[in-house]
């Protein structure tokens, strides 16, 4: 399989489509998150995923009724478009337990690493997230988080298992000209098993600065953060400048 830009563009019109579609239905909601970086990021494994700018998105419908929900990543480099490109597709279940909010999902992702034949990967995945929010009261909240995430890679024949922690503060800032909403997600991931020279800890944080343009959308800045990597044992920061919107249907 051979990715193009044109193919990302279609799979993104048609991942809209699908979500204008959907939202007709009051059983359904639906989003979608782009972001244009200087560079795409990890969080989880504190590595980039492209050698320069790139389009990120991510169309999600949710069934209301059920918890259940699938969403769309793609990443589409604006340079060196061999590396860094993705497609990843998940399915999951959103739902409580004893005041928990439980997310359980599985996803494939299928990516390339470099020019040339045998340069895309694909990976399976599955996922349990354990969060809980606390209201802080002043428009603030915390929703510290949990997460044990196993991978499996088709193509390497290798697995690799990461636990993570971190927590979400969001507060809005109403001393500020257009009243935005704060998010700084902290999170740090180590992995027990890994098909990577390093295990972690990687650390990361993530903060965005949201307006509302509209009551369904919202655009703002984006910067991440992180210390240390999968991929050597080394310590230095890398870091990953973007703007976002979100659009709710």
């Amino acid at each position: 399989m051979k990715m193009s830009g044109a193919a990302v563009i279609a799979l993104l019109a048609s991942a809209t489509n699908f979500v204008n579609a959907a939202e007709k239905s009051d059983r359904f909601s639906c989003s979608l998150w782009t972001s244009v970086a200087s560079r795409a990021l990890f969080s989880n494994t504190g590595t980039y995923a492209t050698n320069g700018p790139a389009f990120l998105a991510m169309p999600e419908c949710v069934d209301k009724e059920t918890g259940f929900y699938g969403n769309l990543f793609l990443v589409a480099p604006l340079q060196d478009f061999d590396t860094g490109k993705e497609i990843d597709i998940r399915l999951g279940k959103r739902f409580k337990v004893s005041g928990l909010d439980v997310d359980m999902s599985v996803a494939d992702y299928y990516f390339g690493v470099g020019p040339g034949p045998g340069n895309l990967y694909n990976t399976g995945d599955a996922r349990v997230k354990v969060s809980r929010l606390f209201d802080l009261g002043d428009n603030t909240s915390i929703r510290p988080y949990g997460i044990a995430d196993y991978k499996h890679s088709f193509t390497l024949h290798d697995d690799a298992f990461a636990l993570a922690g971190g927590a979400v503060v969001s507060s809005k800032l109403s001393g500020l000209w257009g009243k935005p909403n704060l998010t700084v997600d902290v999170s740090g991931w180590k992995y027990t098993a890994n098909w990577a020279p390093s295990d972690g800890p990687v650390w990361a944080a993530n903060i965005t600065l949201g307006y509302e343009i509209t009551e369904s959308i919202t655009v703002g800045p984006q910067v991440m953060r992180t210390w240390g990597s999968v991929a050597d044992s080394s310590d230095k920061p890398k870091s990953m400048i973007g703007l976002f919107a979100v659009v709710a249907f």
